[in-house]
């Protein structure tokens, strides 16, 4: 992959990719409504959001210099990065939900709803496998998976500013 020129390093590539999926799956949203097999369109948006995680939990790990993962479990990845990094994107991801127009419409409903990222990362750990073969599987569920991309791609910029152009399609 190359950009202005120059090739990119395996982080930016990791990091531009995921953002993609995110615009592929922001696309697919907006498309729901029209869709004759709504299945189909969730499994494709959900499967570009979870290959967006896995993807940014890479690209964190690839900038903190640790060691490259063939990983693909959510949660795993997680645990891989440091733990203040992890005490971060937590309290980000916890802020995310609670301040999202999801949470402040259900607030005092009865409805549970999941602000902890280890909780939101383990029922999506096989999201990317499961969506992609959602004819094979029950769908798994996939709590936060937006507002997780969202603090992922934030922190990857927050280290990194210079990625901020890649996250730009």
């Amino acid at each position: 992959m190359t950009t202005r020129g120059r090739a990119l390093e395996p982080d930016e590539q990791m990091f531009a990719t995921a953002c993609a999926c995110m615009y592929a799956a922001r696309s697919l949203h907006g498309r729901i409504e029209l869709a004759n097999d709504i299945r189909g369109v969730t499994s494709a948006l959900f499967t570009n959001l979870a290959f967006s995680v896995e993807l940014l939990l890479k690209c964190i790990l690839e900038i903190n210099a640790l060691p490259r993962s063939r990983q693909h479990r959510l949660l795993d990845l997680y645990h891989l990065l440091p733990k203040p990094e992890q005490e971060i994107l937590s309290h980000r991801f916890t802020q995310a939900i609670e301040s999202s127009w999801f949470y402040q419409n259900i607030k005092g409903a009865g409805i549970p709803v999941i602000d902890d990222i280890e909780i939101a990362l383990n029922e999506a750990n096989n999201a990317f496998v499961r969506f992609r073969y959602s004819y094979e599987f029950d769908r798994p569920n996939t709590p936060g998976l937006t507002e997780i991309v969202r603090v992922l791609i934030a922190r990857v910029i927050e280290i990194r500013p210079d990625f901020e152009d890649l996250s730009k399609l």
